[in-house]
C-alpha cells in the first residue's frame, strides 16, 4: 500500500466517522445538523481533492469539474436548511439537478481519458451526495430516520471491514449490480423528494424500503467476496 493509499484510507475513515455523527445529529439534535453538515461539505471534499491529486498531479478534467458541482449542490441545500429556506419542492429540484451531473460526468469520463483520481473522486462524491440527500429526506421531508441508512450504510461497511473501496477488483457482474443499485438509490431518493413535496410520502417510503433491501443485498455480496479473499 502506497503512502497515497494510506492517506486516502484515512480520509475515508474520517468521513465515515463524521457521517455517523451527522446521522446521530439528525436523529437526536436536528438543530445542530445543518451547521455540522455545512462544515463537513465545505472542508472534507477539498481535503479529498488535495489528497487524491498528490498521487495524480495535472490538469483537472471536465468530468472532474462537473463532479465537483454535486458538492456545491449539497452545500447549497444544507445552507438553505440552516437559514430556514428549505421548501420541499426547492430541495427536490436542487438535488435532481445535482443528480443529473452524475450522468454528465460519466459521459465525459467515458469520452476522455479515465484516471484513478477521477474514479475515486466520483465515487466519494456520490457517497457524500447520497448521505446529504438522506439527511434532507429526514430533516425536511419528514421521512423515517431508517432511511438515513441509504446514505450511511456504505460508511458503516467501511468502519466494520476497514477495507478500501476497490470496485474494479470485483467480478464484472457484481460491479454492474452494485453500480445499478447505487444509481437506483440516488434516483429513488430524488423521486421520494418529489413524492414528499406532492403529499405522496407513503409511495416514497415504499420505494426507499425496496432500495434499502437492494442495498443490503449488495453489501452482503461484497462482504462474501471479502471473506472469500477477493479482492
Amino acid at each position: 500500500m502506497t503512502r497515497h493509499d494510506v492517506l486516502y484510507r484515512r480520509w475515508v475513515g474520517s468521513e465515515a466517522a463524521i457521517q455517523v455523527l451527522l446521522a446521530l445529529l439528525v436523529v437526536f439534535v436536528p438543530g445542530a445538523w445543518a451547521p455540522a453538515a455545512i462544515a463537513n461539505v465545505a472542508f472534507m471534499p477539498a481535503q479529498l481533492f488535495v489528497t487524491l491529486r498528490r498521487s495524480e498531479p495535472g490538469p483537472v478534467s471536465a468530468a472532474d469539474a462537473v463532479t465537483a458541482l454535486r458538492h456545491a449542490v449539497a452545500l447549497s441545500a444544507t445552507i438553505l436548511v440552516a437559514i430556514g429556506l428549505s421548501r420541499p419542492i426547492v430541495m427536490a429540484v436542487l438535488f435532481a439537478a445535482g443528480a443529473c451531473t452524475d450522468f454528465v460526468d460519466g459521459y465525459l469520463a467515458r469520452s476522455g481519458k479515465s484516471s484513478r483520481f477521477g474514479a475515486l473522486w466520483d465515487m466519494e462524491t456520490d457517497a457524500v451526495y447520497g448521505a446529504a440527500m438522506a439527511h434532507v429526506l429526514v430533516v425536511v421531508f419528514g421521512y423515517s430516520p431508517l432511511f438515513l441508512l441509504l446514505g450511511l450504510m456504505r460508511y458503516l461497511f467501511f468502519l466494520g471491514t476497514r477495507r478500501n473501496p476497490v470496485p474494479d477488483a470485483y467480478p464484472p457482474w457484481y460491479r454492474l449490480f452494485s453500480k445499478s443499485v447505487a444509481a437506483a438509490i440516488a434516483t429513488t431518493q430524488v423521486g421520494a423528494m418529489f413524492l414528499g413535496a406532492a403529499g405522496a410520502a407513503r409511495a416514497g417510503t415504499i420505494l426507499m424500503t425496496l432500495m434499502l433491501a437492494c442495498q443490503c443485498t449488495s453489501f452482503a455480496l461484497e462482504y462474501r467476496f471479502i471473506k472469500a479473499g477477493s479482492p
